[in-house]
């Protein structure tokens, strides 16, 4: 596949930077093929998979299997991508082994590295998806993906700097995955401990059905032909928005005076909203809380309590029995699943008393803000990953500050230690009388990691700072200009490189690099009409 050049690099061919082998699978019916010792992978295996290496496979050949199909045994560091059912899983070898016929196995010759070849491949997989040819499912053959190009640094060094940088940050933005994971179980196991099992009952709380202890408010959709109902910015609900605990805004919204003017009812803030129809109820049973005023669609319902029920503990409450609920499913004319009146009746509601609902609930809030901080410092990692691998691919990486490529192995470790303190809390038995010191020492001590690992990443940002500024300034003035000039004209410059480069800081380090480069490129002058030091470009 023919592209572009976006880099200094050459673009090569795949075929000619690595051998491309295809696996095979042996008989299934014969039992002297299987459960043997040679590793055999399937899609499946990579979709399990935790990070970029592989080295155990859910499924092993024996010797006579593998001499009885056409698979071929690729070294460690090998490079596998998943070419259809579907395309687009990679992994990197840790072990010998072999894989069936879904992958194309890319075996780099020497001057490629593995780590390098992952990341591009990962960098290009939207392409490489949209070569798939197939009438039933998409598949990339051999010749297809053997011809697909990418660029490629002529230094084996610059390969590994970039393949370490990106392995760095995808470390980081792992590390805070984690960590939001773990708050959630913690919110789990803290509400077991303290009430049980709202199915089981085992501590004996007086247990009422959802629908006595609740009104059940249904939503509805506005008129599609009425184009004003759909001009507005109050938040409308669906199925769809409910993957997050709390709603703060949705995809859709609608006119704030739909309300008035039609059955759906405008809900008040703290409100639990719950799925009760959609494929969507096969698997998951979706509860959230609304943190503002908003309206809901017909696919959901809203919980009106009728009894002292906190919106957090009713919320954890039915998550906890979301097994017990999703078998109360039942499956309309039409194939769609849902909830109906009979299957919300048999759902059970413990009441314990108000104050330690809301014991439960200031743990929740604790909670809650801790994953806030941790939400958006891993929005900033993912987003600053998509950055770095852009430049990256195009060139635009100063390679040479090879020292920020190691400076990150201690944010990696401090996103760990995160989790570790998270993992201890959690096993300490949750008592809730640790709250604050939770906060202090475990919500305190990562926030502050979390700040100073991000911050170094996006202070050190590897652009080449200075001549990126350069070329600014070059373009930008033809004539004096001061360092308020230079400035306002990074922060309003139309360009992805110059976004991050707005510290003073930054700013002021380019400049010195650039008044003592040789030859000059820039002059600096005391201007006597304005009273200061104004700088010019050399021309």
């Amino acid at each position: 596949m023919r592209r572009n050049n976006q880099t200094n690099w050459p673009l090569k061919k795949l075929k000619t930077i690595a051998e491309i082998v295809s696996g095979s699978t042996p008989k299934t019916s014969n039992k002297d093929y299987w459960n043997g010792n040679i590793l055999w992978v399937t899609p499946k295996d990579l979709s399990k998979l935790r990070g970029k290496y592989i080295e155990e496979t859910e499924k092993k050949i024996t010797e006579a299997g593998y001499q009885s199909c056409s698979t071929t045994l690729v070294p460690a560091g090998s490079v596998l991508l998943s070419s259809r059912a579907p395309i687009g899983h990679l992994a990197i070898a840790k072990k010998e082994l072999c894989t069936n016929q879904g992958f194309k196995t890319f075996l780099p010759k020497p001057e490629l590295d593995s780590g390098y070849l992952y990341y591009a491949l990962k960098y290009y997989m939207q392409e490489i998806k949209n070569i798939g040819r197939g009438a039933i499912f998409a598949e990339i053959s051999k010749s297809m993906i053997e011809n697909f190009e990418i660029p490629v640094p002529e230094s084996y060094e610059d390969q590994i700097r970039i393949a370490t940088l990106l392995s760095h940050v995808e470390a980081q933005i792992a590390a805070r995955k984690e960590s939001l994971k773990l708050l959630d179980e913690l919110v789990k196991s803290a509400f077991l401990k303290m009430f049980g099992d709202p199915v089981k009952n085992e501590k004996g709380w007086e247990k009422q059905p959802l629908t006595t202890v609740c009104i059940l408010q249904s939503g509805g959709t506005p008129s599609k032909a009425n184009p004003n109902f759909w001009d507005g910015n109050l938040p409308w609900f669906s199925p769809k928005d409910l993957k997050k605990s709390d709603l703060w805004d949705s995809i859709d919204h609608i006119n704030e005076n739909v309300p008035a003017q039609t059955n759906i009812r405008l809900l008040p803030k703290d409100t639990v909203v719950i799925v009760v129809r959609g494929m969507i109820l096969a698997h998951t049973f979706p509860v959230s809380v609304l943190r503002i005023k908003a309206t809901i669609n017909q696919d959901m319902k809203a919980l009106m309590p009728q009894v002292e029920l906190h919106s957090q503990f009713l919320a954890e409450c039915l998550r906890s029995q979301s097994k017990f609920v999703l078998q109360q499913v039942s499956e309309a004319a039409h194939g769609t699943k849902r909830l109906d009146s009979e299957g919300l009746h048999k759902i059970g509601i413990i009441l314990p008393p108000s104050k330690l609902q809301n014991k439960f609930a200031a743990l929740v809030e604790k909670v809650e803000a801790i994953k806030s901080q941790y939400q958006q410092s891993l929005s900033e990692l993912e987003n600053l990953y998509a950055s770095l691998s852009q430049r990256a691919f195009r060139g635009e990486l100063d390679l040479s500050q090879s020292t920020y490529l190691t400076q990150h192995v201690q944010a990696v470790v401090a996103g760990k230690e995160i989790s570790k303190k998270l993992r201890e809390f959690q096993n300490s038995g949750i008592d809730l009388s640790n709250l604050s010191l939770f906060s202090e020492n475990v919500a305190g001590s990562a926030s502050k990691m979390l700040r100073e690992s991000l911050n170094k990443i996006l202070n050190d940002s590897p652009i080449n700072t200075t001549q990126q500024i350069s070329k600014l300034i070059q373009f930008h003035f033809k004539n004096n200009f001061d360092f308020d000039d230079l400035s306002y004209a990074l922060n309003n410059y139309d360009s992805e490189l110059l976004q991050d480069v707005t510290s003073y800081h930054q700013i002021r380090q380019a400049l010195m690099e650039l008044l003592e480069q040789e030859p000059e490129k820039l002059r600096q002058r005391f201007d006597i009409a304005s009273k200061k030091i104004v700088l010019a470009p050399k021309r």
